[in-house]
């Protein structure tokens, strides 16, 4: 009788142990995306989203996600609303967001009337690359929204240039050549940004929705290079050849494994992830896991899943050694840390 109650117990005890070991392997759930709206409303989203489906604005709009890096990449309509001369963004994400932050980039133009963002969020409003930039931002947050409101000053700005350069009298009613041809010139900004913008998407090819032909010719027939944009606005382009034979994923991580340009690499990182990758660096590329989250002061959790990301990018490679492990960054970049 106590050999069977000794069996059960050691059952229920690995069980439990099991179950544990998973829980502190998990990815933690993060949500960081940057928003580019334009004066239409029109919104491009890039960023990493652990779980797409949270995000409901995804099924009328344009979107293509990366498996491995979990990168999305965006254009939607959905975000945005008008009432008179008012706008609004708001953006929901149902679930719980270990990391959660929305940086929002909002035309030079733009006049906020208010930002409202439910309970555990905090915000940041500040001018930024000729952008009205509102930064929200928060931890262990459960489904969390946020709605911006504002104004676009395009007509009060066209009738104060109007009264400086045209007087009344003689020259009332004649148009202002100078005027039109600065409308003339954003007209034509306004339209290559669009495109711009279609290549991007429609060149990133994915395992979600097919951008096909019909939606984007012009990315089809010449297959140019998306330009690689996140939160940072980074200004690289990376090479691919005209025909692809090779999935997708590959293609990413050739590119990144083929480039010994570290600050390229960077562009395409979270802060997170900038501060492993620096202190790797910084330590001759090589340290223990629990080292790193003291000094970088990111919690055990996060980093686990911040590490599996960047091995499945082949940046860096880990390996048990007892009750931890060890971080190595991978040979092309302490090769050339000098570029750092």
């Amino acid at each position: 009788m106590i050999l069977v109650f000794v069996f059960f117990n050691s059952i229920i005890f690995s069980a439990a142990t099991s179950i544990q070991s998973a829980e502190d392997d998990s990815i933690p759930n993060q949500l960081i995306l940057s928003v580019y709206v334009d004066e239409g409303g029109r919104c491009l989203i890039t960023g990493y989203v652990e779980d797409p489906e949270s995000l409901l604005f995804l099924n009328s709009s344009e979107y293509s996600i990366d498996d491995e890096s979990r990168q999305l990449y965006a254009i939607t309509n959905a975000l945005t609303s008008k009432s008179a001369d008012n706008w609004s963004v708001r953006f929901e994400s149902p679930g719980i967001y270990e990391e959660y932050r929305i940086i929002f980039y909002l035309p030079e133009s733009a006049k906020l009337s208010g930002v409202d963002s439910s309970y555990g969020l905090d915000y940041l409003v500040y001018a930024a690359n000729r952008s009205v930039v509102a930064e929200v931002y928060g931890n262990d947050i459960t489904n969390p929204a946020v709605e911006i409101g504002y104004a676009l000053q395009l007509a009060e700005a066209t009738d104060a240039l109007a009264d400086t350069v045209t007087p009344a009298g003689a020259n009332a009613g004649r148009s202002n050549p100078r005027l039109d041809m600065m409308q003339y010139i954003a007209i034509a900004l306004t339209i290559l940004l669009l495109v711009a913008l279609g290549f991007l998407i429609c060149s990133t090819r994915r395992r979600s929705k097919p951008l096909g032909p019909e939606k984007c010719p012009a990315a089809h027939e010449n297959r140019i290079d998306p330009l690689s944009s996140g939160h940072r606005n980074a200004d690289h382009e990376d090479q691919v050849k005209s025909v692809q034979k090779k999935d997708d994923s590959e293609e990413v991580r050739a590119g990144i494994e083929g480039t010994g340009d570290i600050s390229a690499v960077m562009a395409t990182l979270t802060d997170k992830e900038q501060s492993v990758f620096k202190l790797l660096l910084e330590r001759g590329g090589r340290m223990v896991q629990r080292d790193i989250s003291y000094e970088t002061d990111i919690s055990k959790s996060s980093l686990s899943g911040i590490l599996t990301s960047m091995e499945k990018r082949k940046l860096i490679t880990k390996r048990e050694k007892g009750r931890t492990n060890v971080i190595e960054l991978s040979e092309r970049f302490t090769n050339n840390k000098e570029q750092f």
